[in-house]
């Protein structure tokens, strides 16, 4: 049986705000009971409109989320947001309820609108009164998982559902331009009070020893009022910002981790993995404020929350991202080549209609000090996860790519449940693999908590993924092409960059093809 033709096909929601694609990502939710709804006051009539600040616009449309990304949005102003401060308790399902059409239910979407829903439950409620620390957290996960999108949503949707709650997005994306609305001499969080309009009140105004933070503080303490802070690409400001305005805004930060006035939540999230440690004050070569003395946001305040990615042999989550949950045999044989191409990764699945997906990373030996960053017991783990994941499932690889084949097996990688016969690495596998790494001394043998560092570190980037059970974790490739990749080195290194060549256009094309037959004929 040959494989499918694909004819290309213009999708049907490129011109409509109706069905987002899944490079628009929202949020989604683990969906709580019928019996665990409960009612919201009501009184929503005098909230008023969302700030629409310079770079505040809709998510449906793609440039205006993108424009929305960068800088601040405001969900409620002054005083409006004080007419009624009525304390509210909202589960997941609500929060979908606001945004229908843009929350996706895949696992990682799940973790962060359920930990989102439950942290503002708890801020509306007063419950981090007197407790320090525990409503600021650090959003971890790989790019590409729907992070920013599932935030800008909750927010977004917070705005009708608690109304003493004012949710406000920080993005430092394009902070080194002088127009971007975080860019103030007193720092990003004297904007927040601007786009409040918070009223003309000497307790409310920043100068004359009082900083920003502890105007907002009191702002919302006179009024009754919490706010839910999300920074967005942080490490964007360690980057480019200025200075002085960027060490105030993470002084208030600071401040608002060490409170125990239960007033505001903070997530702080970025796309580079080693966003904890920057926080912490720990030096990174490519962020130049990095070595300028920041405030130090302590690990134990902004702890971890971490997102993991999907598994690439997640069919059912390509049929999610591309609205199509119970596909035909034709369109489930599309999903099963889009998977082997890009695995379960949200970004990448959104970009086949638009042309412009690529390939998983190669992480091989030519580009390991790059893609690793000079973290060696990561490349030396990752290169012998990877190898025990080709002998462990090499008749499927085999099948997938043939011996002295020029091009994978399209008809076996769509007609075929192979996501189901894949053999993943348990974590007795990956204890094995790091005493023998250590064993030949490419890892250090007395620092036995570096093997939870190094996965972590690994699956924060990206390079694998995981499934978590009670009893064990799985470890999986980034995605089947990726270990194909791998193979293809370890066959024949000195061809592998003519035979990637040959392999790589015509992969990437059947993977557009794919997506685009798919929701044709959905």
């Amino acid at each position: 049986m040959k494989p499918i033709k694909f004819p290309k096909f213009k999708l049907p929601w490129r011109s409509t705000t109706a069905h987002p694609t899944a490079s628009n990502l929202a949020a989604p939710a683990i969906a709580p009971s019928s019996s665990s709804v409960a009612s919201v006051p009501g009184h929503f009539d005098s909230l008023s409109p969302p700030l629409m600040s310079t770079t505040s616009l809709p998510v449906a449309n793609k440039e205006a989320r993108r424009n929305a990304e960068r800088g601040l949005y405001v969900a409620r102003t002054f005083p409006q947001c004080t007419s009624s401060p009525c304390a509210a308790f909202c589960t997941t399902q609500q929060v979908r309820q606001q945004r229908p059409g843009f929350l996706y239910e895949t696992p990682a979407h799940n973790d962060i609108l359920d930990y989102l829903t439950n942290l503002t439950n708890f801020l509306s409620a007063g419950k981090y009164e007197g407790r320090n620390g525990a409503a600021t957290r650090t959003l971890v996960g790989a790019k590409g998982i729907g992070k920013t999108a599932t935030c800008m949503t909750f927010i977004k949707a917070a705005a009708s559902l608690w109304p003493n709650v004012i949710p406000v997005y920080l993005n430092y994306t394009g902070i080194q331009a002088q127009t971007h609305p975080l860019v103030d001499e007193h720092g990003g969080l004297n904007s927040v009070l601007r786009a409040l309009k918070v009223p003309d009140d000497a307790n409310f105004q920043v100068g004359q020893g009082q900083p920003a933070h502890a105007a907002l503080l009191n702002f919302l303490d006179a009024h009754g009022l919490r706010m839910l802070l999300i920074v967005d690409e942080l490490d964007e400001g360690y980057r480019f910002a200025t200075r002085d305005s960027f060490a105030a805004t993470l002084a208030g930060f600071q401040v608002f981790g060490n409170s125990t006035e239960g007033l505001v939540a903070v997530v702080l999230c970025g796309s580079s993995a080693t966003l904890p440690s920057l926080i912490c004050g720990d030096q990174e070569t490519e962020f130049p404020l990095s070595f300028q003395g920041m405030p130090n946001l302590n690990d134990t305040k902004f702890s971890v929350q971490r997102v993991y990615t999907p598994t690439p042999v997640d069919i059912d989550v390509v049929g999610m991202l591309l609205r199509q949950p119970k596909p035909t045999n034709d369109i489930l044989a599309r999903h099963r080549h889009i998977l082997y191409m890009v695995g379960a990764n949200a970004r990448e699945i959104g970009k086949v209609d638009t042309g412009t997906a690529t390939p998983p990373n190669d992480l091989s030996s030519s580009e390991v000090n790059t893609n690793y960053m000079n973290h060696f017991a990561a490349r030396h783990l990752h290169l012998a996860m990877l190898d025990l994941l080709i002998h462990d499932n090499k008749s499927i690889l085999l099948r997938m790519y043939p011996e002295d084949a020029t091009t994978d097996d399209a008809e076996y990688i769509q007609q075929n449940a192979w996501h189901s016969e894949f053999k993943p690495l348990e974590q007795a596998d990956v204890d094995d693999l790091w005493k023998t790494l250590q064993d030949g001394g490419k890892v250090d043998r007395k620092d036995k908590s570096r093997l939870n560092e190094t996965l972590h570190y690994l699956l924060d980037r990206g390079y694998i993924a995981m499934a978590r059970s009670s009893t064990s974790n799985s470890y999986f490739p980034y995605s089947l092409f990726n270990l194909v990749a791998r193979m293809l080195e370890k066959r024949d290194t000195k061809h592998r960059k003519q035979i990637l060549r040959t392999v790589l256009p015509v992969a990437v094309s059947l993977m557009q093809t794919a997506a685009t037959a798919a929701v044709a004929l959905a």
